[in-house]
């Protein structure tokens, strides 16, 4: 009897102490996960502050690769493999992970070059407003111009420091862009309207929507070469409603009116003290700006001038249009390479049994619609 009394005491004690250490057991086990998470994620969010600061020092084309494995070592390097004097091996005291007994690994990096606009997968079409095809086009709005740079920052030093930035030109000889109107709602909409002035001090009904640059410097002075209006002649280059509708290829490349496929003796219009030596120097065109070492720092804008009515009168309006760009190379011995529209920095943490995956996307370059209306009449 007393035995059997004894038992069930311990039984009973048993399950309370089970019942109190298993209880205790999930209160550990969930404060244990939430701080692996935290720290992963915090960790991952000073991962892209990291990166951040590096792009201060640096064009944001600039791109560039940094890991931390298993609080061995520290490693910071180019794709072309240059291991930096900054990032070099980092044994201990990295963080306040360095001394925990869970194993972590921190990897980021910066990304934004490309070969054509937009990336492949990097299109910036709406999403509820794409169709099977708007991955190969991005978004052309009201607020901000298109600007697309021919040039990237190719150093492979020092992350931290500005000191040895090194510019390339960007490998091209000739740049073809397509600016289209948004293809799903293309199909419910009609054609931009080519029979009625948007603007009564218009003189042509076929109105001017597009306006494109081509800048910064020959030699040491500064230039822009504008898009001219002249209705019905060919050195008419503004993109109008026309253009847009036919989805018509622009093309920069031996000749100075990028929509005009005939001679090639069509005037630029130039602002720049060096003027003269560009029209005389530029024998190819666009080709020679592209490929001649005088002109560097080159840009090409885009800025939407005009509300997208397919009728006037009427307050149905396209939100944006679509475009892209390709490039052809001046050399097949050197690859294609400008920067992308965005700069991505991606950071991964690992933390015990914690992957936190961060990825930001943040503009290259921006500039207000509003600083972009000039063109030539």
């Amino acid at each position: 009897m007393l035995l059997t009394l004894v038992i069930i005491l311990i039984l009973i004690w048993s399950a309370v102490v089970w019942s109190l250490y298993s209880n205790f057991l999930v209160f550990y086990s969930n404060f244990s996960e939430t701080e692996n998470y935290n720290k992963a994620y915090y960790a991952s969010i000073s991962a892209i502050e990291r990166a951040q600061l590096v792009l201060r020092q640096h064009q944001p084309w600039y791109e560039w690769s940094w890991w931390w494995i298993k609080s061995v070592s520290t490693w910071s390097y180019r794709p072309s493999g240059i291991v930096t004097g900054s990032d070099t091996t980092l044994t201990n005291n990295f963080s306040y992970l360095s001394n925990n007994h869970k194993e972590s690994s921190l990897f980021w990096e910066i990304n934004s070059r490309t070969d054509r606009i937009p990336a492949t997968w990097k299109w910036d079409v709406d999403l509820m407003m794409s169709t099977w095809d708007s991955i190969n086009y991005n978004k052309m709005d009201y607020e901000n111009s298109e600007i697309i740079l021919l040039y990237y920052d190719s150093s492979n030093w020092n992350p931290y420091n500005s000191w040895w930035i090194s510019m390339n030109k960007s490998n091209i000889n000739r740049i073809t862009a397509k600016i289209r109107l948004p293809w799903l709602m293309s199909g419910e909409f009609w054609e931009l309207d080519t029979n009625e002035e948007l603007d009564i001090s218009s003189d042509s009904s076929n109105d001017a929507i597009v306006n494109r640059q081509i800048k910064w410097y020959y030699l040491s002075d500064p230039f822009t070469i504008f898009s001219t209006q002249l209705t019905g002649h060919i050195d008419d280059s503004i993109i109008r409603e026309s253009t847009i509708n036919k989805s018509k290829d622009i093309k920069f490349d031996r000749k100075w009116n990028p929509l005009y496929d005939g001679e090639i003796s069509t005037n630029p219009n130039i602002i720049s003290p060096s003027d003269n030596g560009i029209k005389n120097n530029a024998t190819e065109r666009y080709k020679t700006i592209f490929t001649d070492g005088n002109y560097s720092w080159l840009e090409l804008k885009f800025s939407l001038l005009n509300i997208l009515k397919w009728r006037n009168g009427s307050w149905t309006i396209y939100p944006f249009l679509e475009y892209n760009v390709n490039f052809s190379p001046n050399s097949s011995s050197t690859p294609i390479i400008v920067p992308e529209k965005y700069y991505t920095i991606k950071a991964i943490w690992w933390l015990w049994d914690y992957l936190i995956n961060t990825i930001i996307y943040k503009p290259a370059t921006t500039e207000s619609i509003l600083r972009s209306f000039t063109t030539i009449l």
